[in-house]
């Protein structure tokens, strides 16, 4: 897990990356390739939701990782290890690195790695996709069990 989140965490571009059954299918931040077919979801106007409904065609998936320095390689090599791990998400929180066991959504669940330095989040504190933390348990001095609500 930790080599997992520090190859993630090395590759600047990448805020989220989600992998689903079928192999090829993936989510690259708010980039969703799905059925071979390549398309941003662009954040809704009012509020920033994703997706929106608005979307922006790419003609691939290696089209847009070009635009955010990221390689297909890269990409390959996380959503293996990924796979490999059981593990269905990875995000970039501002006090680390968030391994998603069990969804992107409401009730997920997972571990926390944090950032040299940081803090412990706190369970009032919303994480940076607004879930709100439900169980925190330290499982290491920067490695925290969570489950969101």
């Amino acid at each position: 897990m930790r080599t997992l989140a520090q190859s993630f965490r090395q590759i600047n571009g990448l805020q989220l990356l989600s992998v689903w059954a079928p192999t090829d299918e993936v989510r690259v931040n708010d980039l969703f390739l799905l059925s071979g077919t390549a398309k941003e979801a662009i954040p809704s106007a009012e509020m920033g939701f994703v997706p929106s409904g608005v979307w922006k065609k790419w003609p691939s998936l290696a089209a847009y990782l070009d635009s955010i320095a990221v390689t297909e390689a890269q990409i390959e090599a996380l959503t293996a290890q990924m796979r490999d791990s059981g593990l269905s998400a990875l995000r970039r929180e501002k006090e680390g690195i968030r391994l998603v066991g069990v969804g992107v959504g409401d009730n997920e669940s997972g571990v926390l790695l944090l950032n040299a330095g940081a803090d412990r989040p706190k369970l009032s504190q919303p994480l940076a996709d607004l879930k709100q933390l439900a169980i925190l348990d330290k499982v290491a001095d920067d490695l925290y069990y969570y489950e969101t609500n």
